[in-house]
């Protein structure tokens, strides 16, 4: 059979631990993860990734061959929120509108983009809160917008 790796997520209702949610992240193939379509469709931050199953812990192989837990994978990784502002991404280079920014504003077209995605979730926000908007979710750029 196939063995899958899936999340759970239990709270305590009264007085019992129950499962309030239950997401398939991928399956194994030796102790290899494969992530699954739907795992990468919800956090597109992992793709490419390469991980391992070992001691009942998904281990993130990065580049540099130095191994990571998921727990130290996801303190070093930049994104925390991503879904909305990939969604976005994907439509501003579908559309063309990425294109036609770089080709206009060719070393500010991903701050452009980043700062039109800020607005557009976050429509009642300051513009002085991007800072920390930026910190905690997926954006074109790592960049920090220059006031000039």
């Amino acid at each position: 059979g196939t063995d899958y790796i899936v999340r759970y997520k239990n709270q305590w209702i009264n007085g019992k631990s129950r499962c309030i949610s239950r997401k398939t992240v991928g399956k194994l193939v030796g102790n290899k993860v494969v992530f699954g379509r739907k795992f990468l469709s919800e956090n597109p931050q992992y793709k490419g990734f390469e991980a391992i199953y070992q001691d009942h812990e998904i281990i993130f192989l990065d580049p540099t061959e130095e191994k990571l837990t998921f727990t130290e994978f996801a303190s070093k990784a930049r994104a925390c929120e991503a879904g909305a502002t990939y969604v976005l991404d994907s439509i501003a280079e579908q559309s063309g509108l990425t294109a036609d920014l770089q080709a206009v504003f060719p070393s500010q077209y991903r701050e452009l983009l980043s700062l039109a995605m800020f607005l557009i979730l976050q429509p009642h926000s300051s513009v002085c809160s991007f800072e920390s908007f930026a910190q905690r979710t997926y954006l074109p750029t790592e960049q920090t917008l220059n006031p000039t």
